[in-house]
């Protein structure tokens, strides 16, 4: 299914679609689609690398601290060194960052 989308385009980058687009006697519709393809094509791959080497060095971590024994201990001492400067966040829930932080979550807890 096609979805009509709405974007701007630098002038200099429109003279140029515009160029191909007669050179090679194809609709700039078409050309913006394989553009965009590969685009989100080689993108979507290293977002997934960074991601994966984002979750070795977790689990690397995660080997290193099994029970997060010493994760706990850095965090309750920060706390109690930092307890006599007023916490703007004390007693409020922070709320979530959003999907990949709850993915994150999931993995760590599993």
């Amino acid at each position: 299914m096609k979805k009509a989308s709405t974007f701007r385009l630098h002038e200099d980058v429109q003279a140029g679609l515009d160029l191909i687009s007669q050179l090679q006697h194809r609709p700039k519709n078409k050309l913006v689609n394989e553009a965009v393809a590969e685009y989100v094509t080689r993108h979507s791959m290293q977002t997934e690398e960074a991601l994966h080497h984002a979750l070795e060095r977790l689990k690397a971590y995660q080997r290193t601290d099994p029970g997060f024994e010493q994760a706990i201990e850095a965090f309750v001492d920060a706390e109690v060194s930092h307890s006599k400067h007023e916490d703007p966040m004390e007693g409020e829930i922070a709320p979530s960052s959003g999907p990949v932080s709850d993915t994150l979550r999931q993995l760590i807890d599993a």
